[in-house]
């Protein structure tokens, strides 16, 4: 996130691609939070600052010591996509 925090995302909606929901699991200084936060960024929702969370970029699996297996794992994410909502999202 643009203030350093770090999530998962754990699903897109096909024509907001930015605002997906995550799962938040690390903090500002990357240390784990206990527990984990959900976040649907389609709400718009903000930090402890009061800033809007926005993505700033995408990390390799493994950074921070995050690894996506864990989280699959445990239940916590899916391994599969999940399926559009519509038979031709690309439309209005």
């Amino acid at each position: 996130m643009l203030n350093g925090e770090v999530g998962i995302v754990v699903e897109s909606h096909p024509r907001h691609k930015l605002r997906p929901k995550v799962l938040m699991v690390r903090d500002a200084d990357h240390v784990e939070l206990t527990p984990y936060q959900h976040l649907d960024l389609m709400k718009a929702p903000k930090d402890s600052s009061g800033q809007p969370y926005q993505i700033a970029k995408e990390v390799p699996d493994g950074t921070y010591g995050i690894v996506l297996q864990d989280f699959v794992d445990q239940g916590l994410i899916m391994s599969a996509p999940i399926p559009e909502t519509s038979d031709e999202p690309w439309k209005d």
